[in-house]
Order: structure tokens, then sequence, then C-alpha cells
């Protein structure tokens, strides 16, 4: 079960082995049985500007209140990890 609702948007790329679901704030990665592969922590703080699947990696920008400043957060594709946050 997704940890968020609603799934505003559904994201996905030739050659994926996940489907990536677009929360508010929030992603989830259902792999290829139908299962949820990973759900990420709150990512952004109202909603995602851009969500962007790379070869390896899911790259997310939105507004970060606490941060008070837009920013870029890179998760690692297969495990949901992030890897950056700028």
């Amino acid at each position: 079960m997704l940890g968020f609702q609603p799934v505003r948007s559904v994201h996905c790329s030739a050659g994926s082995d996940v489907l990536v679901l677009e929360g508010y704030s929030r992603l989830a990665a259902i792999d290829s049985a139908g299962n949820v592969a990973w759900q990420s922590t709150q990512l952004v703080s109202d909603e995602f500007y851009e969500v962007r699947l790379a070869a390896s990696a899911v790259v997310v920008r939105g507004y970060s209140a606490p941060d008070d400043r837009e920013v870029e957060v890179t998760l690692d594709r297969s495990t949901g990890s992030i890897v950056s946050k700028r």
C-alpha cells in the first residue's frame, strides 16, 4: 500500500524496470510484478515542478520550505535512496 494519496502523475520510460508514481511531495516505484519497490520520504514541500527519469536515477525539482528555495533531488532509480540534493 502506498504511503500517500492521491497519485497525481505516473512516469515511465522505455526499458525501465519501474513505474514511478508521483504524489504532492513524495514518489513511489512499482516493479514489474506490481509490488511497491520503494517509497520516498517527503522530497519537496508542496508539489513537484519536474519529475524526470534518467538511466539510473529519478530527478525531481520543487520548492523546499525548510531550505527556503527551489531544490533538485536525485534518487537512485532502483532503491529510491537520495543520491544528492542541491
